[in-house]
């Protein structure tokens, strides 16, 4: 599990933005969002990906319209959570 750290990056007319930053696991280094290996260490950040290919998906694209294809597809999303 990774934890996320929300720090104050900056400081702006008194106003403090802040900005998450992910610990390294192998050496704790707090790295900005958006970095794809640790600033310290060089280690690689683990991520989880999902990949999800809907059943006969391709001959629907190709016989709808794209706004009725985009409607079909929004309805599944929300179905599926």
């Amino acid at each position: 599990m990774i934890s996320i750290t929300i720090t104050p990056c900056c400081r702006i007319a008194g106003e403090i933005r802040l900005t998450p930053v992910l610990p390294c696991p192998a050496c704790g280094f707090d790295n900005p969002q958006g970095m794809r290996f640790c600033g310290a260490c060089g280690e690689r950040r683990p991520v989880t990906v999902l990949f999800a290919d809907l059943v006969e998906s391709s001959a629907l694209t190709a016989r709808l319209d794209p706004e009725d294809l985009r409607s079909v597809l929004l309805t599944y999303r929300e179905a599926a959570g």
